[in-house]
């Protein structure tokens, strides 16, 4: 069964990301459903590929963790809501545990380059994460 669901696996990252990308876009928000599964297929794609699955899950879980608390302790909307927290715990589950430098390095360059050119102090991160992460995912290692 893994050999037939597993060529659909990165067909299943493009969409989520590019859905993701695009309402972040769009709205400034990021849906926790569409979050939540993009870790829960990162996560089967990391346990079928073998990779370190029990390190990412935990690392991904307390992610998710930190979004829920932060969602239910402050109230306001800051810079980083619960679902951007999502967001990085899917990347993460995506690219491994080995590329989360690269990961941060990637995004925060194209989020500088975002804000420059937008001459705006409040873009998406959803746009920025998603080209990071399909690059590592599809071009690692660097």
């Amino acid at each position: 069964m893994a050999l037939l669901v597993a060529p659909l696996f990165p067909f299943a990252l493009a969409s989520l990301l590019g859905t993701l990308a695009w309402t972040d876009w769009r709205t400034k928000t990021v849906p926790d459903g569409l979050t939540l599964s993009l870790v829960a297929t990162g996560l089967a794609n990391s346990w079928i590929a073998g990779e370190t699955f029990g390190a990412t899950a935990t690392l991904s879980l307390g992610l998710i963790s930190l979004g829920l608390f932060q969602e239910r302790v402050f109230a306001e909307r800051g810079w980083f809501g619960s679902g951007d927290y999502f967001l990085f715990a899917g990347a993460i589950a995506w690219t491994g545990l080995l590329a989360i430098a690269d990961l941060l390095l990637l995004t925060s360059i194209f989020l500088g380059a975002h804000a420059i050119f937008a001459r705006s102090t409040t873009i998406a991160m959803a746009p920025s994460l998603a080209a990071a992460t399909l690059i590592l995912f599809f071009g690692a290692p660097y």
